[in-house]
């Protein structure tokens, strides 16, 4: 990885460099999403309050590419789980607000873990998405790679903070699965835009190494609204699932 990050801290703010914008207007939803569940893996950690096993984000609109604060506060804190909620403010707007699950983990002798499927990502081909943004954009953060299973794999090259916790890394991955798993391909296009109103992760175990692994099954009405799902992978196994729910614009004359 290189030295920068997607976003500096300056006191109470945090400061976006243009890798943080996104296909539409404003930041990337998974580089908004990866910075809330920094911070609330940081509180969790100050106060031990265990490790994340779900993140729920919404988007309510863009956040704009400028400083914006990160307010975290405990909605329930127990001896094994405890709830956080984390929302981004730009210009004294809410743009976007997560819940997220903690706990502290205890044995269960009696239960077995799935046996570890290992995998190489560097045995996949690289995929170089549509050029239709110019760099710099948070495309321009990440290695993708596509297997010959269907599983997408991708790492930070640029992450958004450091270091990048494991959810954290998780979100800023898993909101891409609705654009690397969709019903359609950049030469025979159905929509115009397809943004997502959200997205929950659930990781039952933290990853192992920097790939993170995605198989996504994308389901689209004709209504316009779509939803994207996910298995999440590390190099040694499946780790959790993601979903996304989609607003699909119509193809314009132009598009």
């Amino acid at each position: 990885m290189t030295g920068s990050t997607v976003y500096l801290e300056e006191n109470d703010l945090w400061i976006p460099q243009p890798v943080a914008k996104g296909p539409f207007p404003g930041q990337h939803g998974g580089a908004i999403g990866a910075a809330i569940a920094s911070a609330m893996e940081r509180w969790a950690l100050q106060n031990a309050a265990g490790r994340p096993v779900q993140l729920a984000l919404n988007l309510l609109r863009p956040t704009p590419l400028e400083a914006f604060q990160i307010k975290i506060e405990a909605i329930q804190t127990g001896r094994r789980v405890s709830v956080l909620r984390g929302e981004a403010l730009a210009a004294g707007k809410r743009t976007a607000f997560a819940t997220g699950i903690f706990t502290h983990t205890h044995p269960v002798p009696t239960v077995e873990n799935l046996k570890p499927d290992v995998r190489d990502p560097l045995d996949s081909i690289p995929i170089t998405l549509h050029d239709h943004l110019p760099s710099p954009w948070f495309r321009d953060t990440v290695e993708m790679r596509r297997a010959n299973d269907g599983i997408v794999w991708m790492r930070q090259v640029i992450p958004p903070v450091y270091p990048l916790t494991p959810l954290a890394r998780i979100v800023a991955h898993a909101d891409w699965v609705s654009g690397v798993a969709r019903p359609e391909t950049p030469d025979a296009r159905q929509v115009s835009g397809f943004p997502n109103t959200d997205l929950t992760v659930h990781m039952v175990r933290e990853p192992v190494g920097d790939w993170i692994g995605m198989k996504g099954e994308p389901i689209w009405q004709d209504d316009g609204v779509g939803l994207a799902t996910a298995a999440l992978f590390d190099v040694q196994g499946k780790i959790g699932r993601s979903a996304q729910s989609l607003i699909l614009l119509p193809l314009t004359n132009d598009g």
